[in-house]
């Protein structure tokens, strides 16, 4: 009796022995788990980059050779054009535009915001400058000379041509956005302006170093909070 329970004591200690280590065969296991680097699928993340904010680094640098005009570091030669058929306030823009590129004086007053009546009183110096302006119908070859185009397809017949001959008045823009596209020949190009043809003249006069690619959509109801997307 005495032999018989050693050895059932002999037998519990090993079955002891042998469950003790695969305890801590488990343990050792889970801790390596843990400290791996092991991320199970269903816990991964992909990570976006959103380069929407930095769209601008993005575009060439087609409208910034452009824009040294409007910030007074290179001289403009070529012609503002209207068109024949075109509203008074764009006539206005054509002014501003003029005004900026030291084309004409400085107005004593914002240019934009005047009557069309008093840009041809006799204390305005608009009659003095007209020479300076071109209608699009005087126009014969647009490919032979810089020129700025004031006004969409359905107002100026040179921005239709450049355009493609597209019938889009407003070429898709909303009320509250305007567009400066230049479009490039051999020698010379042409500087687009349509939509809100008032913000983007503002634009240009204090924000022109923001130009780049061959199209900027600026958006906003003002010129300083206006947001640019720009495209190649």
């Amino acid at each position: 009796m005495n032999k018989l329970n050693l050895v059932w004591g002999l037998l519990l200690i090993f079955l002891i022995v042998i469950g003790c280590g695969n305890l801590e065969k488990n343990d050792t296991s889970k801790k390596i788990i843990k400290n791996s680097s092991f991320v199970p699928e269903t816990n991964k993340k992909t990570v976006v980059v959103n380069t929407t904010d930095n769209n601008l680094n993005l575009c060439n640098n087609e409208l910034s050779m452009i824009s040294a005009y409007f910030k007074g570091e290179k001289v403009f030669t070529g012609k503002i054009v209207n068109g024949e058929q075109t509203p008074g306030d764009d006539v206005k823009v054509a002014l501003k535009i003029g005004e900026i590129l030291k084309i004409f004086p400085i107005f004593e007053q914002d240019v934009t915001k005047l009557k069309v009546i008093d840009l041809f009183s006799k204390s305005s110096n608009f009659p003095k400058y007209i020479a300076q302006l071109s209608l699009d119908t005087e126009i014969v070859d647009p490919t032979s000379q810089n020129l700025i185009l004031i006004g969409g397809p359905c107002e100026n017949i040179l921005t239709k041509k450049a355009l493609n001959d597209s019938t889009d008045c407003n070429y898709n823009l909303q009320k509250n956005q305007s567009m400066i596209k230049v479009i490039k020949y051999d020698s010379h190009y042409s500087l687009i302006i349509l939509g809100d043809k008032v913000l983007a003249a503002k634009f240009l006069e204090n924000r022109a170093s923001e130009l780049k690619g061959t199209q900027v959509i600026l958006e906003g109801d003002n010129w300083e909070t206006a947001t640019t997307t720009c495209s190649n």
